[in-house]
């Protein structure tokens, strides 16, 4: 991407480096036809996609917001929605390679300012989305953001990338971190439930979140997860960083409802948690997919029971239960 060597103290600036360069590279090799493709953000293009993180990024840079023209599309339902609505149109007119070299520019142009911050602006508490965080933590965010909507874009091109490292890691333990506000707020499942999220690649990941006392957490040192007496239940998890544990937004808007279309495989024995207390958890309901998968659901890009009919989601145990969680599982704005 052509981007210049900066000398960078925070990690989460090199983490939006490198999300940045895996952008500009998958897009710089888009055709025409491609740059228009519908992408699982409704009403949004490739091209559209792209103007989004152009838009934040510029914002971030201090400069003025476009107003949003005339009503907005259905598919808009807060001010953030607005917000976002209003840089995607403003682009509209540019030709795609004007506007990929505008996200150049632009992304050079914050890693300049980013790395111009000292720690302790990193560290100062502001707003963001998901409430007042630090800066750091907000950059974090961005991180997440950038990464699921290059995913959008890979998608509706058929071209996958960027599905695993530390930018990909980053995306999944955020989303991760939200898991126990699904399934202690929204879902409200019986106290004593454990429920494992089994994940199978291309990130192989697995995690416990247990509701106790009216609150579900997820369940302490979630590395090398293995089932009580049938081995190693995967290859062994990495060490990413969970972040702030708050959930991506504020709404509680997702679809219930039970599935009669669900796996009736069972999640298995115990599980154990090295690490953390002696005692094994028997999980009462699983869910298993890819990593992809489960961002995809966390983000609001497929539906519980698409996933369900595609075979790229299987429940096991409280098929109730497991199927409550999957169609709660959307996190974001």
């Amino acid at each position: 991407m052509g981007y210049m060597i900066i000398l960078m103290s925070e990690r989460v600036v090199e983490l939006l480096e490198e999300v940045w360069a895996s952008i500009g590279s998958f897009c710089s090799t888009l055709t025409a036809e491609q740059w228009a493709l519908p992408t699982d953000c409704p009403g949004w293009s490739v091209k559209d996609n792209l103007a989004h993180i152009i838009g934040t990024e510029r914002m971030l840079l201090g400069e003025a917001s476009p107003e949003l023209v005339g009503d907005p599309p259905s598919y808009v339902h807060n001010d953030i929605g607005r917000f976002n609505q209003a840089w995607v149109d403003s682009r509209r007119g540019v030709s795609p390679e004007e506007l990929l070299e505008e996200f150049q520019e632009v992304t050079a142009r914050r890693l300049l300012q980013l790395s111009s911050f000292s720690p302790e602006h990193f560290n100062q508490v502001g707003p963001s989305p998901v409430g007042e965080v630090s800066y750091r933590e907000f950059m974090n965010v961005r991180v997440f953001d950038c990464w699921v909507h290059e995913q959008d874009m890979r998608r509706a091109v058929g071209e996958p990338g960027d599905l695993t490292g530390p930018v990909a890691e980053l995306a999944f333990w955020r989303a991760a971190s939200a898991m126990p506000y699904v399934v202690g707020k929204r879902v409200k499942a019986p106290d004593g439930s454990v429920i494992l999220f089994d994940i199978n690649g291309p990130l192989v990941q697995a995690f416990l979140v247990r509701q106790e006392q009216g609150r579900a957490h997820l369940v302490p040192n979630r590395s090398d997860v293995r089932e009580n007496g049938t081995g190693d239940a995967s290859t062994p998890r990495g060490s990413s960083s969970l972040g702030n544990s708050s959930p991506m937004d504020t709404n509680d808007d997702g679809e219930g409802g039970s599935s009669t279309t669900a796996s009736s495989s069972t999640s298995g024995g115990e599980v154990v948690m090295p690490g953390s207390a002696s005692e094994p958890y028997t999980p009462r309901a699983s869910l298993t997919m890819g990593s992809e998968v489960f961002c995809m659901l966390s983000c609001g890009r497929i539906s519980a029971d698409q996933a369900l009919r595609d075979g790229l989601l299987q429940l096991g145990g409280d098929l109730f239960l497991a199927n409550a969680v999957a169609n709660l599982m959307n996190i974001m704005i």
